[in-house]
């Protein structure tokens, strides 16, 4: 805190002085509030817990996204990219500050139809085209062509003469915790 002094002197229509009045100010600044997010990336139906740390006594107050709390942690789960605004007070002075939460959308994970193929030919590709930023998964590997690539084709050996049934499964990724 800083203290001044304000001195207020009265002027009069005709130029003269008269009384004057001094008070003491109080200036008390408040440090910056710090918000942490536990995660500032979301996928669409995850949550986030927002933690504010600020100076000791004050009383906070979080908008945003159509919820509010009066405590120094918000657990929040948008549906959409989001900002949130604390404001702290000390009951004379505040400050505040805004995190914003974005949140991507699950990725569509689509294995393709199912396939008939030949003891040892390869299939047509399996799954759909590959979309930049995705990471992909497939479940078993047994006779895929890779299994971290959006469109593996399965080549099969059979020599029993009976048919085989192989349900592959199809793990698509956009970011820690956003999958299908």
């Amino acid at each position: 805190n800083t203290t001044g002094i304000v001195v207020l002197k009265g002027i009069s229509a005709l130029g003269c002085p008269t009384d004057s009045v001094v008070k003491t100010v109080d200036i008390r600044p408040l440090p910056a509030l710090v918000v942490t997010p536990s995660a500032p990336n979301i996928c669409r139906g995850s949550s986030t817990t927002l933690t504010v740390a600020g100076q000791a006594g004050l009383t906070y107050a979080w908008t945003g996204g159509g919820q509010t709390s009066t405590s120094t942690s918000l657990t929040v789960t948008p549906t959409a990219t989001t900002t949130y605004t604390v404001v702290g007070s000390d009951g004379t002075c505040t400050t505040s500050t805004s995190v914003t939460v974005t949140v991507t959308p699950p990725p569509v994970a689509n294995a393709g139809p199912d396939r008939t193929v030949c003891p040892g030919v390869a299939s047509t590709p399996l799954g759909t085209t590959s979309v930049t930023g995705l990471t992909y998964a497939w479940s078993p590997v047994t006779g895929l062509s890779s299994a971290t690539v959006a469109q593996p084709t399965v080549t099969l050996p059979n020599s029993t003469g009976a048919p085989i049934v192989l349900n592959y499964a199809l793990t698509v990724s956009s970011g820690p915790g956003c999958q299908s």
